[in-house]
């Protein structure tokens, strides 16, 4: 996230590619570099992973500041409601 703030996107796309390689990585983190990245759709579909994977991190959704760029998405509400918790 560092990197691609700093504008270095090749390197940032570079580390993630790393990230996403590592086994004991969660769906959930590289849903949060997506997410923080601005890229939404990839960042559901980790999501919606982390979701089916039962990973404990996906229920910090609404406390994670990395997906406040999402909440006004329907996407986010309907992973909301597949996590239980409310609105």
């Amino acid at each position: 996230m560092a990197e691609y703030s700093l504008g270095h996107v090749e390197a940032s796309q570079k580390l993630l590619d790393d990230l996403m390689a590592m086994r004991e990585t969660d769906s959930y983190e590289i849903a949060g570099v997506y997410a923080w990245r601005g890229e939404t759709d990839k960042a559901f579909d980790w999501l919606k992973r982390s979701a089916a994977a039962h990973e404990v991190p996906v229920t910090w959704i609404k406390i994670d500041w990395r997906f406040r760029n999402m909440r006004d998405d329907p996407r986010y509400k309907d992973i909301l409601r597949k996590l239980s918790l409310p609105e």
